[in-house]
């Protein structure tokens, strides 16, 4: 009888050792993904797509630490340039947009266009604030 009880506590330690780690475990990686999400969705929209393209990059070609620092570095460097070329070209690409909206909402139902009106609405905010970045 008494060896059963040992069993029994044995077992019921284990578990309750498994299922602290599993909770300790659970927290800390919810903190980590909550500060690398904050860290990324208060960084300049310049950083965003920088930190963004290392990212794809690193997961679909498995770069070396050197590798994510060359890449980084060599698209700060073309940024000027990338923004300065986003800048001269938005004024066409905001005409294409809105061009494509309007026929877009043309093929909608009348029910269906003031829920596209708020979408596009959203979307064209969004974008405004990553570009603001």
């Amino acid at each position: 009888m008494k060896d059963r009880r040992t069993k029994v506590w044995a077992v019921l330690v284990l578990v309750g050792v498994f299922l602290a780690g599993a909770l300790s475990g659970t927290g800390a990686t919810l903190l980590v993904v909550r500060h690398k999400v904050r860290t990324l969705l208060e960084a300049p929209a310049a950083e965003i797509e920088t930190r963004g393209l290392v990212l794809a990059l690193d997961r679909r070609l498995r770069l070396t630490d050197t590798q994510r620092a060359q890449v980084e570095a060599i698209h700060r460097k073309h940024l000027p340039e990338l923004n300065r070329v986003r800048r001269q070209s938005e004024p066409e690409l905001a005409a294409i947009r809105a061009q494509a909206s309007r026929e877009i909402r043309a093929v909608l139902t009348p029910q269906q266009q003031p829920e596209f009106d708020e979408m596009a609405k959203k979307f064209e905010e969004r974008r405004r604030l990553m570009t603001e970045r």
